[in-house]
């Protein structure tokens, strides 16, 4: 036998959590540390995890029917009744599957199956759960939408799958999910209280006519008609959407982080313009023209015989540059005679 089912049958936890108590070094067989999940167990070899000898047990799948009063827990520091005092002295190591709270009562499975015990927690099942739930008043349905669509309890959305009408104060509410005290806190949000709550199924399993404090074992084909793997599917994970690809946009002016919002009003130029637009960047500017160096080309001019420098046309004249230059006014002193 593998040794991560050895592990899960001995009441360890699931296979993969077995997988990791074994790849952390905390599994010996017959003394020797063991850290290969491939490792097989013979019969007569001595497995322990830390200092606690396991056996081989076989499996046993059990439903119980919990009395009020009763905490599902193995040890109480306050020795208050728990639901392991209604059970055999002479059976294996088992765990319970699916909480109830000290007030309620109703179906609960007893098992040492780890793979079992994964599939009927694990959220990815989604196993519907359903409860007789009495209240104080006559609910009133115009709630219901509220209780379908959820409500947010310690951070989280609970909701209900399905709610009808049992009695005038009682109603049968479906579940998937597992908070604590999730029926109680939800009804309590609306203004009702809870007076008795009664989980009457699991999955397809029902509670039936089950004294209170009796427990029934379960056949392997009555675990594999109502939890096996055919019956359990695992919703499969939505695909993920498509993102968007990120367009940046800026404003001139804006710090670099801050993305422009759509707000009226807002100014621009400060990361908060009103529409955002395409990034853009100036070009660079061109070097300036280098200065003359004072040299002056020889250019002669009609009548005075004037030299004149050779400068770039501005203004009109640069559309013109053929045109011809006017003679600078002639001043006393600084011509030259021929």
């Amino acid at each position: 036998m593998r040794l991560n089912r050895f592990l899960a049958q001995a009441g360890c936890g699931s296979r993969r959590a077995c997988d990791l108590l074994i790849q952390e070094g905390r599994v010996t067989i017959n003394g020797a540390s063991i850290t290969e999940l491939a490792t097989q167990v013979n019969p007569g070899d001595h497995v322990k995890v830390g200092n606690r000898l396991l056996r081989n047990e076989p499996t046993i799948t059990a439903m119980l029917h919990k009395p009020k009063g009763y905490l599902c827990t193995a040890d109480d520091p306050e020795e208050r009744k728990t639901i392991f005092a209604l059970l055999p002295g002479h059976w294996p190591r088992v765990f319970y599957v699916g909480r109830l709270d000290a007030d309620s009562e109703g179906l609960l499975l007893i098992t040492n199956d780890g793979d079992l015990s994964q599939r009927l927690t694990h959220p990815s099942y989604k196993l519907p759960k359903s409860y007789d739930v009495t209240l104080d008043r006559e609910f009133d349905f115009t709630l219901a939408p509220k209780l379908l669509k959820g409500l947010f309890i310690e951070g989280k959305r609970a909701k209900f799958e399905g709610i009808h009408r049992l009695t005038q104060s009682t109603v049968k509410v479906i579940l998937t999910q597992g908070i604590k005290r999730q029926i109680r806190l939800m009804f309590l949000m609306l203004g009702f209280n809870v007076k008795r709550l009664v989980r009457t199924e699991i999955g397809k399993l029902h509670l039936g006519d089950l004294p209170v404090g009796e427990w029934k074992l379960l056949s392997q084909r009555e675990v594999d008609r109502y939890f096996g793997a055919e019956t359990l599917k695992a919703s499969p994970r939505p695909p993920r959407a498509a993102r968007p690809r990120k367009v940046r946009t800026a404003s001139f002016g804006a710090k670099p982080g801050i993305r422009p919002n759509s707000k009226p009003g807002s100014k621009p130029g400060n990361g908060n313009s009103a529409k955002p637009f395409q990034k853009s960047f100036r070009p660079a500017a061109a070097a300036p023209a280098a200065r003359s160096s004072g040299t002056y080309a020889p250019r002669p001019q009609s009548g005075s015989g004037t030299y004149a420098p050779k400068r770039k046309p501005t203004g009109s004249r640069a559309a013109r540059p053929n045109s011809p230059r006017p003679a600078p006014p002639q001043r006393r002193g600084h011509g030259r005679s021929q």
